[in-house]
């Protein structure tokens, strides 16, 4: 599975690179800083301001509205937001990805050190995937994505199983329960959207990683190359969801099939093929970019994508 494979190896500090010591365990620099302080202080101000209106609603209406603002409203805002954030997470990271990578990479580029790079271990190839990955890893707006979404994925898959085996007893024992069985099939539709924005959140970064490092190597300037590899992310990534609803929407149903789930499933399956056809072509497209050895690289990055694995002495990555 390329995209588990790309994801992890992007998150995973590449320790035996000398830039890794250089640039990814430097402080986080000042604007970073600033951000969080920023962040902390309206956290906080809200957090006053919430207090405040509770009070205040519960002496005016009595303990039903302080019943209705702990339970009532974080229910509606929960059922209404996970949903969009779980399904734009995906773009919304690879936004900020593609940006933070073109701008780190030809920051190098336009100073004049990028092609010093090449002379140092593991060669431009190591360099490109060091510099790419510290900007993944470094990055506060992801790192605080990060932080928010893995509990929130955990949450709403946990709620899904749970959900699911309460519906399936009764499918269990009486198999003639028409009403739980749909109810139950419901539930495995809710179950495969969840995995499907897992996976597009791994794969949306996969891709626009790549373009980061595509476009950021052959640019003038930093405003060019994060604006360039902006606009072929988001070309890239809505072609692929107009393909994959084209080919859910007109293609599937074609098939005939009477089941949700497996509609479902199939589509799934469906993104997930296409779009680590996507990955593959843009892996093969920077080792073209970047003049390197493809088992070199595979190697550094320690993925495969070749047809046939050959056992290599891998670099240590962790």
């Amino acid at each position: 599975m390329i995209a588990w494979q790309l994801w992890r190896a992007l998150h995973t500090p590449f320790v035996a690179h000398p830039l890794y010591h250089l640039r990814g365990m430097d402080p986080l620099p000042e604007d970073s800083e600033r951000l969080i302080a920023v962040m902390e202080r309206n956290a906080k101000l809200l957090l006053v301001l919430g207090i405040v209106g509770i009070v205040a609603a519960t002496i005016s209406y009595g303990p039903s509205a302080l019943l209705f603002i702990i339970i009532g409203i974080p229910i509606g805002i929960f059922m209404l937001t996970v949903p969009a954030v779980l399904l734009l997470a995906g773009s919304v990271y690879g936004t900020i990805t593609v940006m933070a990578i073109a701008l780190t990479i030809s920051r190098e580029r336009y100073q004049g050190r990028f092609e010093l790079l090449g002379a140092t271990p593991y060669g431009l190839a190591g360099a490109t995937w060091a510099l790419g990955s510290i900007a993944v890893q470094k990055n506060i707006l992801l790192k605080r994505l990060r932080e928010a979404l893995t509990p929130l994925y955990m949450i709403s898959i946990f709620c899904a199983l749970m959900l699911l085996f309460l519906f399936t007893i009764p499918v269990i024992s009486d198999p003639q329960a028409n009403e739980a069985r749909r109810t139950a099939s419901d539930v495995i539709t809710v179950l495969l959207l969840i995995f499907f924005a897992i996976i597009d959140l791994m794969q949306s970064v996969n891709i626009s990683s790549l373009i980061g490092m595509i476009v950021a190597t052959d640019a003038e300037n930093t405003s060019f190359a994060q604006g360039r590899a902006l606009a072929a992310f988001l070309v890239i990534h809505l072609t692929n969801y107009m393909i994959i609803v084209g080919l859910c929407v007109l293609a599937l149903p074609m098939l005939g099939i009477q089941s949700g789930p497996v509609y479902y499933g199939l589509c799934l399956f469906t993104a997930y093929a296409i779009r680590e056809g996507v990955t593959v072509l843009l892996w093969w497209r920077l080792i073209k970019t970047l003049d390197a050895d493809h088992a070199e690289l595979n190697t550094i990055v320690r993925i495969g994508v070749q047809r046939q694995w050959r056992q290599q002495r891998t670099i240590p990555h962790i």
